[in-house]
């Protein structure tokens, strides 16, 4: 966690507080954490005793402490940005960086390990019922890329990924590890072209013999056709880039409103307010 109050209950920002302003105890089951500050790891609170039930913090990663250290410390001094504050408990949601965007209430959630559906679809809810934009940015600098034999570049999703890219109408948000900057990233379908062949013609080929003739031959030949078709992955997907570079959270996005529901056979994206690019399609 990166706010804890102090004795007087005022909230206090782990890389603004010093130790001896403490003690300190967490916000929302009121005990006792420690304040940890070094010079290799982002400064951050923990719960005293690790047997604590509370869930508040836990779970987050070196990168998402500096991520939200980061896009706190650009964003609260940008000149389009004002209210700017880092896990701000509001009703029924505690965004990781909260701010007031050219007069637009905004969210910042970012999201490492794996989230439920039904746990995003909660928060986004809750979040439009307040009149607040939501962002999901993932703090890596983009997806984990392999590329195919023809130099592609490619990557697996999982479902809950797939739902937040429907939700900003086709887009994913990268963190550069840059200050304020996103890059929007696409995943789109993956197809390979399978070319037509046979399976006992390969063998024969290979082996330098010819097998017609043989019971096996005679037996296998009709089924041995292969390919001649396009192969659709579900999982794994073409990365596509935003080709102009990173964007600026406060000067290139702007508060959009997804007005209809949008359903598939696993789950439906609600009608809400989502924080995204001012860029046209780039695919």
């Amino acid at each position: 966690m990166q706010v804890a109050l102090n004795s007087a209950d005022e909230r206090c920002i782990a890389f603004q507080t010093e130790k001896v302003e403490g003690p300190f105890k967490c916000p929302h089951c009121k005990k006792d954490v420690t304040l940890k500050k070094g010079k290799i790891r982002e400064h951050h609170y923990a719960h005293i005793k690790s047997s604590t039930e509370c869930q508040y913090g836990k779970g987050e990663s070196q990168l998402h402490y500096r991520a939200k250290r980061e896009l706190y410390e650009a964003l609260r001094v940008h000149p389009n940005c004002t209210k700017c504050d880092i896990e701000r408990t509001l009703t029924g949601v505690r965004p990781d960086v909260s701010l007031c965007i050219s007069g637009k209430y905004v969210a910042i959630e970012i999201q490492k390990s794996d989230l439920s559906i039904d746990e995003i679809i909660k928060r986004t809810k809750r979040y439009t019922s307040l009149g607040i934009y939501i962002i999901w940015i993932f703090p890596e600098e983009g997806p984990k890329i392999k590329y195919d034999d023809m130099g592609q570049p490619t990557t697996r999703i999982k479902e809950w990924q797939k739902f937040l890219q429907a939700m900003y109408f086709g887009r994913l948000y990268y963190w550069t590890q840059d200050g304020p900057y996103v890059t929007p990233i696409r995943l789109e379908t993956y197809t390979k072209d399978i070319e037509p062949g046979n399976w006992i013609d390969d063998f024969q080929e290979e082996l330098g013999e010819d097998l017609s003739g043989t019971y096996w031959h005679d037996d296998n030949y009709d089924s041995a056709d292969y390919g001649g078709h396009t192969k659709y992955y579900k999982a794994k997907k073409l990365v596509l880039a935003f080709p102009n570079g990173p964007l600026h959270l406060a000067e290139d996005f702007k508060g959009t409103v997804k007005g209809k529901p949008f359903s598939t056979n696993n789950w439906t994206v609600p009608s809400c307010g989502v924080w995204m690019d001012k860029q046209t399609k780039w695919w």
